[in-house]
């Protein structure tokens, strides 16, 4: 089997995001329970995104990864990539005669920036495969998967998934591990590829798609604060008084 986690780093840039995260702790435990003698399990990453978020793959080998894919979209991440084009990019990777083809795709349910949980859905609708959302927990099944799913209301599902799938990762079920020094260092000899974004739009067999939907991203920004509150000191009496001027200041009394 071969399994593909799609991943981008934190708001901070310096660890994988939270729900990238769970669906890499996810694909690591499945890899590992499957992996025998006799089955071929291999677990690839791939990124779209600044040249910065290298570091960003390089944990995720650190965590277990075999190897991952990089493609590059400029060398910082201002003006982000919207979650059309990062699929777009993606496809046409996928798309590529040296590219093999992957039997479960995941992604995180939302990325902690944009939070459109878009990025999944529309992979697979790139790559023509089944597409499951919020899943909590993966485990083989007789003829391809077993996902559980969860529902509103605190209420879930069991489903059975045939291969190849996509399935974004909830949480509920996983905690992603934290490598060890080792291993980070072990990850610098992983193999890693990486591909200019002007590289893979000269060799994409297929025009990439959404790469002019006309919608943009702005960066995410803290809202402004409108309203502030007051510390007033003092006795109890001070305090009766201040309260008693606030509200007949504003004609509530």
């Amino acid at each position: 089997m071969r399994i593909l986690v799609c991943i981008k780093p934190d708001m901070e840039g310096r660890d994988l995001g939270p729900f990238e995260a769970l669906a890499l702790e996810a694909g690591l435990q499945l890899r590992d329970t499957l992996l025998t003698d006799r089955i071929k399990c291999g677990l690839d990453v791939i990124c779209t995104g600044p040249l910065a978020w290298t570091d960003c793959i390089y944990r995720a080998l650190g965590m277990g990864a075999d190897s991952g894919i990089h493609i590059v979209t400029g060398e910082t991440d201002d003006g982000l990539v919207q979650p059309s084009g990062v699929t777009g990019f993606m496809a046409a990777w996928a798309g590529l005669p040296e590219t093999l083809a992957y039997d479960l795709i995941l992604t995180g349910v939302i990325s902690q920036d944009l939070m459109a949980g878009q990025t999944g859905p529309m992979f697979a609708e790139y790559l023509g495969v089944p597409c499951v959302t919020a899943v909590t927990r993966l485990m083989p099944g007789e003829t391809g998967l077993i996902g559980v799913r969860e529902w509103e209301g605190g209420y879930r599902e069991t489903l059975e998934l045939p291969l190849p799938v996509l399935v974004s990762v909830q949480s509920g079920f996983y905690t992603a591990r934290y490598p060890a020094l080792s291993h980070m260092l072990a990850a610098k000899s992983k193999p890693l590829v990486q591909m200019s974004q002007s590289e893979l739009l000269s060799r994409a067999v297929h025009p990439i798609p959404g790469l002019s939907s006309g919608l943009s991203f702005s960066e995410p920004r803290q809202p402004t604060r409108t309203r502030a509150g007051k510390v007033v000191a003092g006795s109890l009496k001070d305090k009766v008084r201040a309260f008693d001027a606030f509200i007949r200041e504003r004609g509530l009394l």
